[in-house]
């Protein structure tokens, strides 16, 4: 289930309009889901640069922002569009 996946960080500041919010930390599968990219692509990914790197949870657990991976989604969306123009 996603939405056991999904988790806050109360009092996060983001970084588009400045102004206090909470910010949702997409756990590994939320983000495959959302991507449709496997863990192997998305790592291969981020050790090429090419997708944001996921922040520190605990000893063994990492998530991302959903809002870099929605401005990753957004860049790939940004990337067709120019090529098929």
């Amino acid at each position: 289930m996603i939405s056991r996946q999904l988790r806050t960080i109360p009092g996060a500041t983001p970084r588009n309009n400045g102004a206090e919010m909470t910010k949702k930390v997409l756990r590994r599968k939320a983000v495959e889901a959302k991507t449709g990219n496997s863990t192997s692509t998305i790592y291969e990914k981020m050790a090429a640069g090419e997708f944001p790197k996921p922040i520190k949870l605990g000893a063994r657990a990492v998530g991302w922002l959903e809002d870099e991976i929605d401005e990753w989604i957004e860049r790939r969306l940004a990337e067709r569009d120019r090529k098929a123009a």
